[in-house]
């Protein structure tokens, strides 16, 4: 049930998957061409841009890096970045991401929208109506029906098979299905939103009583108005904390009182509820200090939580998110096999420490000059400071304290009116000739 899969895009799985459409957003798409020359075998990271027979294309260079600057047309609101964001959340969310890649006559792809899952249902399958020879898909928006329908049935879509893809994971049982971390961890989701809801029942449904007033010998009726004043004084979660008094004139009784109500941080659930969001969040491979669980985590653990969600996860979805591309957009432009590819390049994790220590070591070593690394700390550039740290310093040091005039007597002294002029030689028969 593809609207039921969408329903749980709320609480910790919105976290965790947020942290894949922030990435989508600070991705490079790239086109690349294949130069026809092999040098050396150079990949890392499985970043194409780094192998040597591939170069970036620009915009203006190709038809298709013109589709990746702009994926809707001159008129498309939508970036490449935002179509890969949703393209993503239906795959996450129903293993299934369906896109329409509309073809010019010439049968190349020049748009590229995302769609929903949800709304795509086969139409005509392959080889059955002659005129979509590929099968067709029909799409019919949010809304397109019921109160919100804007036109009813004709708001609906005929797509032909050859302008549809699908981004999907695969399925145990068969190709043309796909199973996503959801149903996958069915039960670990249920148990956390379980949990939830167990938590906020308790709290808006609960009687929240700090202390119970127990009167010996109350008839019915009394026992009754105090369970009346119970349920409309003392439900939900507003009227949490509040004390209750009773008139015992007509009770000739000790009262007794005893506290019932837990505090709030010995409500049950805690330990189990941290758990589960841990094991929900790792079925999309997000780390829990990534959805802000680790707190007793620092500076070190964060950095390696990011660097293994790089590594485990965003970097290998990445290269699946490339490949889909590759074979949706860019074969169908190519004039002989493996011309082009599509590369979505993910953000490499900072580690702010120590590349502040890298930067100040090259700048003691001369490696870097020093206007050179103010512009990488986002400093202005200084007049002069093209120059290592330790020319730089040397030349302001001669400005604002210039050398000391030589001392009368000194051999070595310039005669008067003779600035500049070279010292005597020092060696054995120097003297006038």
């Amino acid at each position: 049930n593809r609207y039921e899969q969408l329903a749980h895009y709320r609480g910790i799985l919105y976290i965790a998957l947020r942290a894949y459409l922030s990435a989508m957003g600070a991705c490079r798409v790239n086109l690349l061409r294949h130069t026809g020359t092999v040098k050396k075998s150079a990949s890392g990271r499985g970043n194409y841009s780094r192998d040597d027979e591939y170069e970036p294309v620009g915009a203006g260079e190709h038809p298709l890096a013109t589709v990746l600057e702009r994926p809707g047309g001159e008129d498309g609101v939508q970036s490449i970045h935002e179509e890969c964001a949703y393209l993503t959340l239906q795959h996450m969310l129903t293993g299934d991401a369906p896109a329409w890649f509309p073809h010019n006559a010439e049968g190349k792809p020049v748009r590229f929208f995302a769609l929903t899952s949800a709304n795509m249902t086969q139409a005509v399958p392959i080889g059955v109506n002659p005129q979509y020879p590929k099968g067709a898909y029909r799409f019919t928006p949010f809304g397109a029906t019921g109160m919100f329908a804007a036109g009813g049935l004709h708001s609906q879509a005929t797509l032909p098979g050859e302008e549809v893809g699908f981004f999907r994971m695969p399925h145990p049982l068969a190709r043309s299905l796909a199973m996503s971390p959801l149903q996958a961890g069915d039960r670990e989701i249920d148990c956390l939103e379980a949990i939830t809801r167990a938590r906020w029942s308790t709290f808006d449904k609960g009687v929240h009583v700090d202390k119970v007033f127990i009167l010996p010998g109350a008839s019915e009726d009394e026992a009754a108005l105090m369970q009346k004043k119970l349920e409309q004084n003392f439900g939900g979660s507003t009227n949490a904390g509040r004390s209750l008094v009773l008139s015992g004139a007509a009770i000739d009784a000790k009262l007794d009182v005893k506290m019932l109500a837990p505090n709030v941080r010995e409500m049950e659930y805690g330990a189990s509820y941290d758990q589960a969001a841990g094991v929900v969040a790792s079925l999309f491979g997000v780390p829990k200090e990534l959805i802000n669980f680790g707190l007793d985590s620092n500076y070190s653990k964060d950095w390696a939580a990011k660097q293994r969600f790089y590594d485990d996860a965003l970097s290998p979805y990445c290269r699946s998110l490339s490949a889909f591309l590759t074979r949706t957009l860019a074969r169908p432009w190519e004039t002989r096999p493996g011309e082009l590819k599509i590369e979505v390049e993910p953000q490499l994790p900072k580690n702010i420490e120590t590349e502040d220590k890298e930067r100040q070591f090259a700048l003691q070593q001369g490696a870097v000059t020093l206007n050179e690394y103010r512009a990488a700390t986002g400093r202005k550039e200084l007049p002069d400071g093209d120059l290592p740290l330790s020319v730089y310093i040397a030349k302001v040091q001669q400005t604002v304290a210039p050398p000391p005039a030589p001392m009368p007597g000194d051999p070595n002294a310039a005669p008067p009116g003779a600035e500049g002029a070279a010292a005597p030689s020092a060696s054995l028969g120097g003297g006038a000739a």
